[in-house]
This record gives C-alpha cells, sequence and structure tokens, in this order.
C-alpha cells in the first residue's frame, strides 16, 4: 500500500505535559481541495510516528493543536509514491526511521559523552539507557512507571555514573552519580528540558522551557528568564567550569548568559530549522549549539567539524555532546543514529 510514515519532533514549550493532538488533512495538489477528512490523534510527545495510506501523487499538510495555544502549521511538500521510494522532505515531513535497529520502545533524548572521551551513553524517554564504546551500564528507568518522560542524560566528572532528569523535573541516578534533590511533584511553570552538573559533579542545575533554573548541591544561582519576556522557549543548559556559571539556549538559537560570558547566538539569524540542544567545549571557552536538521553553529573556540544540515536526515536531531579528549561532537537523532564529528565513533542503538 502507498503511503507515508510522519514523523514529527514538537519543539521544546510548544505543547503541555507533554501531550497534543495532531490534525492531518490531505489535500489535492492542483485545487487545494481537501481529498480526505482531517483525522485527529491523541499523541504523547515529543516525537510521533503515524503512517497513512495515500493514494502517489497526493500531498498533505496539517497542524498541532497544543492545549490551551493557537495551532501550529507545519506545512510540506512531499510527493507520495511506492513505499521506499519517498523523495527528500522540504520541511518536517520524514520518511520512516531505519529498521535495522529494531523496534525502539521511546524516541531518544539524550546522549552523554564518556569523560575519558572513549565512549558514550544514549538514553531514551522512557529511561532507557544503551552504553557504548568503555561507557558502562550502571541502569535504567526502563520499565519503570515514569510520571514524566525522560529530558536528558549527562555523566558524572569520573564517567562512573550518570543522571537522567525527566520534564517534571524528577531526578534518577546511577553509579556514583549523587542525588542533591529534584523538582519531581513541585508545580512548575515550564517542562524541565535539560540538566548540568557542576564540575566536581556534587550539583547541577535543571533548566525549565521557559528559562527557570533551579540550582541543587554545590551548583550556586547566577539568574535566570524564569518569568522574563522570551521569543522562543529555552531548550538547553550548559554549564561553564571556567566561571561556574552556565548558558541557556532557545529554539531560535538565542543565548542567555548567567555568571558566563556571551559568545554569539543566532538569535538574530533565520534559521531552516529549531536548535534542540547545545554543549560546551572542553575548556567551556565556546559552545555548540545543534539544529533538529544536524545544523551546527560554534562559538567561542568550539570548533566547526561539519554538520548535518545539507543530508536527509531519517530522524531528527534531538541532542549532542562533546567530545572530551578530542575537539569535535556527537549528535543523536530521534531513532537512536549517533553521529560524529572531530571524534570517534563507538556505535549506537
Amino acid at each position: 500500500m502507498n503511503g507515508i510514515t510522519f514523523s514529527y519532533s514538537i519543539p521544546s514549550g510548544d505543547y503541555n505535559d507533554n501531550e497534543f493532538s495532531v490534525a492531518l488533512g490531505f489535500y489535492d495538489p492542483a485545487t487545494g481541495d481537501q481529498i480526505e477528512p482531517s483525522t485527529l490523534f491523541s499523541c504523547i510527545g515529543p516525537t510521533f510516528s503515524l503512517f497513512f495510506p495515500l493514494a502517489a501523487g497526493e500531498y498533505a499538510g496539517g497542524t498541532t493543536d497544543a492545549p490551551g495555544q493557537q495551532p501550529t502549521e507545519f506545512p510540506f511538500d512531499l510527493v507520495v509514491g511506492a513505499p521506499g521510494s519517498l523523495p527528500a522532505p522540504q520541511t518536517t515531513c520524514i520518511p520512516p526511521p531505519p529498521t535495522d535497529n529494531g523496534d525502539l520502545s521511546a524516541p531518544f533524548v539524550g546522549i552523554a559523552s564518556l569523560p575519558s572521551g572513549q565512549g558514550y551513553w544514549l538514553a531514551d524517554a522512557q529511561g532507557g539507557v544503551s552504553a557504548h564504546g568503555n561507557a558502562v551500564n550502571y541502569g535504567s528507568m526502563a520499565g519503570v512507571a515514569l510520571n514524566a518522560p525522560i529530558a536528558h542524560i549527562v555523566a558524572t566528572p569520573d564517567g562512573k555514573g550518570y543522571w537522567l532528569v525527566a520534564s517534571d523535573g524528577g531526578i534518577f541516578t546511577f553509579g556514583d552519580a549523587g542525588f542533591y534533590g529534584s523538582m519531581g511533584g513541585q508545580h512548575l511553570n515550564g517542562r524541565i528540558v535539560d540538566i548540568a552538573p557542576t564540575r566536581d559533579g556534587k550539583g547541577y542545575w535543571l533548566v525549565a522551557s521557559d528559562g527557570g533554573i533551579f540550582s541543587f548541591g554545590d551548583a550556586q544561582f547566577y539568574g535566570s528568564m524564569g518569568g522574563q519576556h522570551l521569543n522562543k522557549p529555552i531548550v538547553g543548559i550548559a554549564a561553564d567550569y571556567q566561571t561556574g556559571g552556565y548558558w541557556e539556549v532557545a529554539t531560535d538559537g538565542g543565548i542567555f548568559a548567567f555568571g558566563a560570558p556571551f559568545l554569539g547566538s543566532t538569535g538574530n539569524i533565520k534559521l531552516n530549522q529549531p536548535i534542540l540542544s547545545m554543549a560546551a567545549s572542553t575548556d567551556s571557552a565556546g559552545y555548540w549549539l545543534a539544529a533538529s536538521d544536524g545544523g551546527i553553529f560554534s562559538f567561542g573556540d568550539a570548533q566547526f567539524f561539519s554538520s548535518l544540515s545539507t543530508y536527509h536526515l531519517t530522524s531528527p536531531i534531538v541532542a549532542m555532546s562533546n567530545a572530551p579528549m578530542w575537539p569535535g561532537y556527537y549528535m543523536v537523532a530521534a531513532d537512536g543514529t549517533v553521529y560524529n564529528f572531530g571524534a570517534p565513533y563507538f556505535g549506537q542503538y
């Protein structure tokens, strides 16, 4: 049967409580008339994949409808052909992810590099963790009922443990990662999107989509964007180990520095796709921003080794990490594919 698998990753902050609905309508490319009634789905974010049977030659478009928000259009131009022969997408409609990795229980959400530079961990939204290279699997939340999906993973300074953070602010520790507090069970104005540990690993910062910062252990609070106007929601945080401060990044690439120097941003640049992650260089004298299409933007002493923005991706980029002991970086897609630049490859899910 002809058709497409429509995969879409909702930018952070564009839905509430990780739940949203999707309405897709199919249209005649010549007249613009709707061919089939719109189909409404209730989905759990931030990434979903759905299959739609369509006759060859039809086009499709639709909107996301986040609770309490105006619908957000995501039109795309994609000619539907025989299965396996779909052309490259124009915007956010992408063909099915590869199946050689097996069926995923949940989309991947994070990558954390081993401080020795000889491996990394991947984490998915249900708390599953896979270890690669010399990285050791110290445990996961796979199979455990979570109140909210996992948002990210970060390693301890010695690489003998890691933290998982959920979008409700819950913290899960493994190996030698210490528990210093969490926001689980507390009211949040925006969901938690990222975590950054302090240099000695005896504390961490959590950042929410509204720019709020929550510091625990020896992590010092230098300020936040919480309660302030944002053009776009916050999606990431990186610690500056030289100053003890941190940076927040928004989906438009806007950078907000607290106790850390401002080294540049893409806040005033038109982006093809939103920024979804950031990582500081190993010496914290620079940082990279990664977009969902694999675009990389480097600032300070962070070196640019290439990007994926000109390539056809089978799944959107969801996170990035620096590569300790190497000058480059890693990106991971929602399907678990790992892309390495200026750093060695240790495998993927």
